[in-house]
């Protein structure tokens, strides 16, 4: 084959490969800003952040306080499929001393727990879900009592994690699963998520009557007895 010939194909063959490449990166990107693009009008004052083809980061306010919401993958779990989860944090003031997390079917692979830095683990009365771990830094004593406005998050099915601190909640739901099939055959996940305006709606809204249920348990609560300590 000449030379030429070959070059002139090899470096159109380049072009042809890096024009798809970049065609598909742009349709990544595209498809995962628009999982929180579509539903940027839940909150006031909305502003969403991406890096290259990351699911991007939606910020805002509702109902008065800031949001953050965004999509975690999570590819570590044994056993299962590959979970996207949505986390919705509300940074709003709670009558906490210190941090208190709240996992759901832990595992030694979960990314969405604060993990090793809450090592302490603290029992749980019956009404609450079977497989949970609560857990707080070293120290830490937390009034379940006064966290029982979590139990509806905790008992629905799609919850992973609550997150509570003196600053504010942050609620981990699931979003989305891979499909089965794409996964067994090459091994690597494919998502198809979608999220309402209404389920994120729903999302806050739970978010916002945990944390006023807390307060409204802590203001019945003797003066003077802490819920949680520890450090942040």
């Amino acid at each position: 084959m000449n030379v030429a010939l070959l070059t002139v194909i090899v470096v159109v063959t380049g072009i042809l490969w890096v024009r798809m490449q970049t065609s598909h990166v742009r349709r990544v990107a595209g498809q995962r800003r628009s999982v929180l693009a579509d539903v940027r009008n839940v909150v006031d004052r909305s502003e969403l952040t991406q890096r290259g083809i990351d699911y991007p980061v939606l910020t805002g306010d509702y109902r008065g306080a800031p949001v953050t919401i965004a999509v975690i993958v999570d590819t570590l779990t044994l056993r299962e499929l590959p979970t996207l989860w949505l986390s919705v944090t509300r940074r709003h003031p709670l009558p906490l001393t210190g941090p208190v997390d709240m996992l759901l079917r832990p595992s030694s692979t979960d990314i969405v727990s604060p993990g090793e830095r809450f090592p302490v683990q603290h029992p749980v009365p019956p009404a609450w879900p079977a497989h949970i771990r609560v857990a707080t830094p070293l120290g830490g004593t937390p009034h379940l009592p006064e966290l029982s406005a979590a139990l509806p998050l905790l008992h629905d099915t799609r919850t992973k994690d609550v997150l509570l601190s003196p600053t504010g909640a942050r609620l981990i739901t699931r979003l989305a699963r891979a499909e089965l099939g794409h996964y067994r055959l090459v091994r690597r996940p494919k998502f198809k998520p979608q999220l309402s305006a209404e389920e994120l709606t729903a999302a806050l809204d739970a978010v916002c009557a945990m944390t006023e249920g807390i307060h409204e348990a802590a203001a019945t609560h003797r003066p003077g007895r802490s819920t949680a300590s520890g450090g942040a």
